[in-house]
């Protein structure tokens, strides 16, 4: 899409201090008695489910930049234990994001995200999720995030789980092909026809 473009030239970008506006981070805390590969597993479980995470973005040696999609692709994964740290963990964490903002991604080898997870206690862990926008925007995220909550959960409680089949590239190609900006414009105009809005 257009806008894939732009981000792409921003990936591109090999300005010295240059700090990628399109790598998203998410971070929050985990509970309960698992480890980390429990987690590692639940990821590896959702590249394979996803084919944009497993999409590589090719530009060396193409009159256009392509997107490849990967028969598999590797999470990775980094675990720290503050358990015993003394420094204040905020102050910690925040160091934490922002050295991994500075980590640019290699477009060539997804996923274009990685996963830090930092273990706090006995039962209890803060993870970080990087990834850039190319592959997860906010609506793909949320349902990214959900399934991670419900494969996880099901990983814990061994219990089996069926999700409902992933949406695939070439679908959001075709729903991105439907809403061509003219199709776009004559739906909105179809909508909006009669209405006036008020003066401010």
């Amino acid at each position: 899409s257009p806008l894939q473009r732009f981000m792409l030239s921003q990936a591109l970008r090999d300005d010295e201090g240059f700090e990628d506006p399109y790598t998203i981070q998410t971070w929050g805390r985990l509970n309960g008695s698992f480890d980390a590969q429990c987690v590692g597993r639940v990821w590896e479980l959702l590249v394979q489910r996803h084919a944009a995470l497993r999409t590589a973005f090719v530009n060396q040696g193409q009159r256009e930049p392509r997107q490849v999609v990967l028969a598999q692709g590797h999470l990775q994964l980094h675990v720290l234990d503050w358990r015993d740290s003394l420094r204040d963990f905020d102050v910690a964490f925040a160091e934490l994001r922002a050295a991994d903002r500075q980590c640019r991604f290699d477009l060539v080898k997804p996923p274009l995200m990685r996963l830090t997870l930092v273990r706090t206690g006995a039962q209890s862990w803060c993870f970080l999720l990087s990834n850039h926008h190319l592959i997860i925007d906010g609506w793909s995220q949320q349902i990214v995030m959900g399934e991670f909550q419900q494969l996880l959960n099901a990983e814990l409680e061994d219990t089996p789980i069926e999700l409902p089949p992933a949406i695939g590239p070439q679908a959001l190609l075709r729903r991105f092909q439907a809403n061509a900006p003219d199709t776009v414009l004559a739906q909105w105009t179809a909508a909006l026809a009669g209405w006036v809005h008020q003066a401010l």
